[in-house]
């Protein structure tokens, strides 16, 4: 009895820090946009934010921003300026949506404004994006772009049968039954821990792709979008399956996941759902996603606005397709106190001026909202009218001494790399 008592006090104790741990993530929440703020004040610690672009390059092999251009433009620190995502995916999109700023994306300015201007869905869709999160090293996108092999052993479905077989020979031979469950709850469990440790990322992904599935549900409720409920109705027990993905609790506190981890153990379980929502994946490939980028770039869309709110002021490009490229009053995103500048382009041009006068501040900040306008349909400017194309830069070129590049040689290639470009492209 003393015993039973102790697990109730532990375990509602537990219940109790995780509601006030809750509540005080949620107040934390409410004030991120009246004070511009971000839920994870981390540096992206991980690079989770690159596997969506990774795996659409080479499921495409279309090149978009290079590293030379990146590093250029300090994209890395732009990037980090105008990510308030609260979940991984969101994160991923915006980076695929700067490095693939060329490509034809689409913008809902309508959701944006929402979100700017309708306190009560920005609270909710600030909770339920929250809910999901970020998790590191998860690469939630692949299951677009593989094809994983679904088959389960075989092997592993039978020992996964026997501890019931076991339980269930019991009432006619106790000893035989007994026997049969003791001996493959400890050959299930060898292999669930052997199993586990080489499969946890895994374990970890497929969970985060449950509840992307599961936060996109909630956001079409939100959305009153019966239509993309209707769509995903083949996926929605999939949340409640993915319960018995949950890791082990490291505090010791959490009596019932030790329950529920001992069980898996015993029948393989996590096996069997593990490969279940790989094959539920993989038959649902286009509704999943479906809801994987709803959710991402509802989060993007997240980013913009509250990017946009940072601003001294911004404009929506509008585009020709003329060549011509024409902004007033246009600055650099990273700079405190900008003096906004005019320019006009119809043809080939030279910028000259003394050293420390702002050529490379301004020829950055002309690339830049020609990448904002593409990517973020938003400009740091007050207006813009441009030709939609890729943006290249040869700015902070090095020697390299591990591949025997004087400064001049590399200059020469990566200046070449700019001129096979147009010619391939003409």
């Amino acid at each position: 009895m003393i015993y039973l008592v102790i697990i109730i006090i532990i375990t509602a104790i537990s219940v109790l820090i995780n509601m006030y741990f809750s509540h005080k993530r949620r107040k934390q929440i409410l004030t991120l946009w009246d004070h511009n703020k971000k839920l994870d004040h981390r540096e992206n610690y991980h690079e989770t934010f690159k596997f969506f672009y990774e795996n659409i390059k080479e499921s495409n092999d279309d090149a978009g921003i290079d590293d030379i251009t990146w590093n250029d433009l300090n994209m890395t620190k732009i990037f980090n300026n105008i990510n308030y995502a609260f979940t991984s995916i969101g994160e991923e999109m915006l980076y695929f949506r700067l490095k693939a700023a060329h490509k034809q994306h689409v913008m809902d300015e309508k959701m944006i404004e929402k979100i700017s201007s309708d306190s009560p869905f920005r609270v909710k869709l600030s909770l339920i994006l929250a809910a999901l999160g970020k998790a590191p090293y998860t690469n939630s996108s692949k299951h677009m772009f593989e094809n994983p092999d679904v088959k389960i052993n075989k092997l592993f479905l039978v020992l996964s049968i026997l501890p019931l077989v076991g339980l269930g020979l019991i009432g006619v031979s106790l000893h035989a039954g007994l026997s049969l469950f003791f001996t493959s709850a400890l050959v299930n469990s060898f292999l669930f821990y052997m199993n586990r440790s080489k499969n946890e990322a895994e374990f970890e992904s497929l969970s985060y792709c449950i509840h992307i599935i599961l936060t996109s549900r909630k956001i079409a409720k939100l959305n009153k979008d019966t239509d993309f409920l209707k769509k995903t109705n083949n996926l929605r027990k999939a949340p409640f399956i993915s319960v018995l993905l949950l890791k082990d609790d490291t505090t010791g506190t959490n009596i019932i996941l030790h329950i529920l981890t001992v069980l898996k153990a015993i029948f393989l379980l996590e096996y069997l759902i593990f490969h279940y929502i790989i094959h539920l994946l993989h038959h649902n490939k286009d509704l999943y996603e479906l809801a994987w980028k709803k959710t991402a770039e509802l989060d993007f869309f997240y980013s913009i606005a509250i990017w946009r709110k940072t601003l001294p002021y911004y404009c929506v490009p509008t585009f020709n397709g003329e060549g011509s490229f024409v902004i007033h009053e246009a600055y650099h995103p990273l700079l405190q106190n900008p003096v906004g500048n005019d320019f006009t382009f119809h043809k080939n041009c030279l910028l000259t001026g003394s050293n420390a006068s702002g050529k490379s501040t301004f020829m950055k900040t002309i690339a830049l909202n020609i990448v904002f306008s593409q990517a973020l349909n938003t400009s740091t400017s007050k207006q813009i009218n441009l030709t939609r194309g890729p943006v290249y830069s040869t700015m902070a070129m090095a020697d390299d001494i591990e591949k025997g590049q004087s400064y001049f040689l590399s200059e020469i290639i990566a200046l070449k790399r700019i001129f096979d470009t147009v010619n391939t492209d003409k």
